[in-house]
């Protein structure tokens, strides 16, 4: 084979390995529809691949070790409680310096945002520790053990809910974030994974009867710059009416998802673009859950309430994992501009 014909054929391979569908902004524009690699269809600027970006090597390799705390404030939920806020307990990542820093708050899944043994979700742990290397300070609020529960995949879904307790808690961490002398109150973001994946895409609409329950900040003041969700359970809020998009938001999702399927959030994104609204959708051929986690071995979670076997096949997809970091990672550098080392 000659090298023409060579290079060729392994680019074609490596499409074909990806199996990436850029489920196109759903816009009115005509220029609407656009692949995740096709640029010059992307009238807000599609993301360029760089095939030699390994997504499976942390950003931060050789910076300092990002500064971590845990702090205190009260959810925005004393309405539900008789007037008793919920005190969230949300591990803060801070770069060195002094700031302003922007910030990303960070949503974390059914599994909660510790493990059994006391120790971070490794999977946010990663996203956590490679964004703080980027300039970003990261906040994330544990919607879960301030109320009791460790994890809520096993048990009923209402328990604690992505649109109304967990929102409370963005809500107030938005606040908190915003009397911060080291934070750049007009730079914040927002990002969810799953189950808080939903809780992030409540905040991207104007729909009231969605964010009244979500106790959503006044639409005048400022809100997220932007909103990044991970394989969210778009099938109830695709139900929801008069959704109006307001916020830049991406939602990242796998083909081959049997906890989260893509259908629903193509169907949301349906009824965004027919409000005039945008959603960027990054649909991955192949990929199930938890596609981004470093180094999770593809299995067969059991004992999920919210799926009709009562399990979901989770795991790793590397070439997925490394496009979305790096699609994540001029996202957010576009929208809050960090500046390392401040």
């Amino acid at each position: 084979m000659n090298p023409p014909v060579r290079l060729a054929a392994g680019l074609l391979r490596s499409f074909l390995l990806l199996g990436i569908v850029g489920v196109a902004a759903c816009s009115p524009s005509p220029q609407s529809d656009r692949s995740a690699f096709l640029p010059e269809g992307n009238p807000r600027g599609a993301l360029p691949h760089i095939g030699a970006f390994d997504g499976a090597q942390p950003l931060g390799r050789g910076a300092p070790q990002p500064e971590r705390n845990v702090v205190r404030f009260n959810s925005d939920d004393s309405d539900l409680f008789a007037g008793s806020p919920t005190i969230i307990e949300a591990a803060l990542y801070r770069p060195p310096g002094k700031g302003p820093f922007p910030v990303i708050v960070a949503l974390h899944d059914c599994m909660g945002l510790y493990g059994p043994s006391g120790a971070m979700n490794s999977h946010m742990r990663d996203w956590a520790e490679r964004l703080v290397a980027q300039g970003y300070a990261i906040l994330m609020p544990d919607s879960f053990n301030p109320r009791g529960v460790p994890e809520i995949c096993d048990r009923d879904p209402e328990l604690i809910r992505p649109g109304v307790e967990r929102a409370r808690d963005v809500t107030a961490s938005l606040e908190w974030v915003r009397k911060q002398p080291w934070a750049a109150g007009d730079r914040v973001g927002l990002m969810g994974w799953a189950n808080g994946g939903a809780t992030a895409l409540t905040f991207a609409t104007t729909d009231p009867q969605i964010h009244r329950y979500a106790g959503k900040p006044d639409s005048h003041r400022p809100d997220f710059r932007l909103i990044i969700a991970f394989y969210p359970n778009c099938r109830a809020l695709s139900q929801a009416p008069g959704w109006r998009s307001d916020v830049p938001l991406t939602v990242f999702t796998g083909g081959a998802d049997d906890w989260a399927p893509a259908k629903a959030c193509v169907g949301l994104s349906g009824q965004i673009g027919a409000s005039g609204g945008v959603l960027d959708l990054v649909r991955y051929n192949g990929a199930g859950h938890d596609f981004d986690a470093p180094g999770m071995p593809v299995h067969i979670k059991a004992g999920l309430t919210t799926t009709t076997s009562g399990g979901a096949t989770i795991g790793t997809d590397p070439m997925a994992r490394s496009d979305a970091i790096e699609r994540v990672t001029r996202l957010l550098s576009a929208s809050l501009h960090p500046t390392p080392g401040q």
